[in-house]
């Protein structure tokens, strides 16, 4: 701090993403799960019984559709009770529970399960999705300021002749869909380990 200074530590607490999920969040969806499927299940009047998680899936991603031109901090709420609903639509089928576990998150943990395989991170997957279907200008800026901080990190881990990270294609990738990304994730947690 004495060779750089206060004007250094002002620059470095800027954060690398312009809007990103915080512990906090992560915290709220574990303590509030029930809370937040009970907001919305009233608010939007969902049936749960008459929902099974392709269903579930389905709902989430015409919600995250609808939503995608709102700036995150109104968003944010919204994606922990899609995340908290669709836990609570998969716990009618198998048995699951919320648990957090540090540097990891709010996780939805398969009881039973007989994987190695058993857990699921659905608040960060429904951010992804929400921030890849944002207007294309926004994506763009927030890819942007992530490459400008990637392009730093590779100068000085080139500067230490000691390079750990290959340059992220934040262009032309093509991602899976929510519903296939989920589905595949859903059946992995679910199937014995004897099926595979």
């Amino acid at each position: 701090m004495v060779e750089y200074g206060l004007p250094f530590l002002e620059k470095i607490k800027e954060p690398i993403l312009k809007y990103y999920l915080t512990d906090k969040d992560e915290e709220t969806l574990f303590f509030e799960h029930e809370k937040l499927v009970n907001q919305m299940i009233e608010r939007e009047k969902i049936k749960i019984e008459e929902l099974d998680v392709e269903g579930v899936i389905e709902y989430i991603e015409r919600k995250i559709e609808e939503e995608k031109e709102k700036p995150f901090e109104e968003v944010k709420r919204l994606l922990l009770e899609l995340s908290a609903l669709f836990g609570a639509v998969v716990n009618q089928y198998y048995s699951c529970q919320w648990y957090l576990k540090e540097n990891c998150g709010c996780l939805l943990k398969f009881l039973n399960s007989q994987n190695d395989k058993d857990t699921m991170c659905i608040l960060s997957k429904l951010y992804r999705k929400w921030k890849n279907v944002r207007p294309e200008e926004e994506r763009k800026e927030e890819n942007e300021r992530l490459l400008r901080w990637k392009k730093k990190k590779i100068k000085k881990e080139e500067k230490d002749d000691n390079p750990k990270h290959l340059f992220m294609n934040l262009g032309e990738t093509v991602l899976p869909t929510l519903k296939e990304e989920l589905l595949k994730e859903y059946k992995l947690c679910t199937q014995s380990s004897k099926d595979y």
